[in-house]
């Protein structure tokens, strides 16, 4: 024994300008190359006996070989050639870790935070690795105080990380929101596990309108948003529908890229928890997105949402048909028109492009026909005083060889409204059409009184004029 302590203790400097095995072992341990590190660090160990930065590093090596007890011994003998080597006390106190001698492990460390040294930040590495051990042995609330003492004396982010995940295990969220409002806001976010313990304390104290500050600090790391998509999926799977729905409610904001899957399915959260308000709010918000994109089927399928909780609402359906017209899919922008006309009856301008519509669908078949006389029908009896219905209403009833009816509603129009041109020149044509060349001149030559300049009647009129002198 008093040979050893008689023996000059080195420093790792002074061993490594000395000892070219000990500097490639230190190489090779950066590297984890452990067994061939292991080598050279004998071999520094016969030069050179007795030093404990030597005897050290040996352990080391064999701890990530695994031998832990062979780790020991070295360390054990580091630490009596050189009782103030806390270095080797806390490599000692991770091997005994590791072979789950827990209280072992425990005396150590305790003999390193008394020291109160910090080289390379030795102080923190212990304070963390006693609250390991602590919460290894079950006992949370020594772990946080051990952490809660050291927050006291040094700030350190690994420490109050690790503090706000006792205070989650331990489910002291008062505490766990003081320290996150006091440390973590403002700050990035580094982890998955550190965003879910956030957002869960912020729904448990109902701070929920506090997350988009945290999530934007986590939401910049790359990668960041596909962890928020699994976390919000285990979520979902889970039932916890108000946290999946604040984390895709954060993405909604900050990716472009997914902006309106990720709106789809908020849509679908905010219907399963009763929010319809806000389901409808984010559905018009990207009904508009995909109209200006010209995609029918994501407007087909959140217009069935719409529609289902705002059947007043025929706005966007109207805009879906635009498309469909736009697109030439005649019979679904007939069908759509088909499912609000009734509600917009007294719409007289939309009643007449949807008999255009089915006029050009007439063309094809002439079932349409009939769709658009029930349409005029339907309109006279919400209007039964509109001259301009019981025009078209002659209009549609003359093409379809009805001339009679049509004469009677072209004949009521002029009796509303005396100054309604066509309504004279239809009559003219029907009348035509009767060989009854009389009534036709008749109502043709008013217009002349009504319109000064109409050609297509003055030809007819000739026309007549000279069928009637054969």
């Amino acid at each position: 024994m008093l040979n050893i302590l008689k023996n000059k203790l080195l420093s790792e400097k002074q061993i490594i300008q000395k000892e070219p095995n000990f500097r490639e072992g230190l190489k090779l341990l950066k590297e984890k190359q452990y067994s061939k590190a292991l080598i050279l660090f004998k071999r520094s160990a016969a030069k050179m006996p007795n030093q404990p930065k030597i005897l050290n590093n040996i352990g080391v090596a064999m701890a990530g070989m695994k031998n832990y007890a062979q780790a020991i011994e070295h360390y054990k003998k580091a630490i009596e050639l050189d009782p103030n080597y806390y270095i080797a006390y806390f490599n000692l106190a991770i091997a005994y870790d590791n072979l789950s001698k827990i209280d072992e492990a425990l005396d150590v460390v305790n003999k390193v935070l008394k020291s109160n040294k910090d080289l390379d930040g030795l102080y923190i590495k212990a304070v963390l690795l006693k609250s390991m051990l602590l919460e290894k042995k079950s006992d949370i609330d020594s772990a946080i105080e051990v952490l809660e003492d050291a927050c006291a004396k040094i700030k350190d982010n690994n420490i109050i990380k690790k503090l706000i995940k006792l205070y989650y295990l331990k489910e002291d969220f008062i505490k766990l929101y003081e320290l996150l409002d006091k440390e973590i806001k403002g700050q990035d976010i580094e982890s998955e596990e550190m965003l879910k313990i956030i957002l869960e304390t912020l729904i448990k104290l109902k701070k929920e309108a506090e997350f988009p500050i945290y999530f934007n600090n986590f939401a910049q790391r790359e990668g960041a948003i596909d962890e928020v998509k699994s976390l919000a999926g285990d979520y979902i799977k889970s039932g916890n529908l108000k946290a999946s729905i604040l984390l895709y409610e954060a993405m909604f904001n900050n990716d472009p890229e997914n902006y309106l899957t990720i709106g789809q399915i908020l849509i679908s959260l905010y219907e399963k928890i009763g929010n319809i308000d806000r389901a409808l709010e984010i559905a018009y918000e990207i009904f508009d997105i995909f109209f200006k994109k010209g995609i029918i089927e994501k407007l087909e399928s959140l217009l069935k949402f719409i529609e289902k909780y705002k059947r007043e609402d025929v706005n966007p359906r109207l805009k879906l048909i635009e498309l469909y017209k736009k697109n030439n899919l005649l019979e679904k922008a007939e069908k759509s028109y088909e499912i609000i006309i009734e509600k917009k009856l007294e719409d007289i301008e939309l009643v007449k492009d949807y008999v255009n519509l089915l006029e050009k669908l007439a063309e094809k078949d002439r079932k349409y026909l009939e769709k658009i006389v029930q349409i005029w029908d339907k309109f006279s009896a919400v209007f039964p005083d509109n001259p301009e219905v019981m025009l078209e209403l002659g209009k549609i009833y003359a093409n379809n060889f009805k001339y009679q009816e049509a004469i009677q509603f072209l004949e009521q129009a002029i009796a509303i409204k005396p100054d309604l041109y066509e309504a004279y020149f239809h009559l003219g044509l029907l009348y035509f059409s009767l060989g009854k060349f009389n009534r036709a001149l008749n109502y043709l030559s008013k217009i002349k009184h009504l319109r000064k300049e109409f050609p297509e009647v003055d030809e007819i009129i000739k026309e007549i004029k000279k069928m009637d002198q054969k």
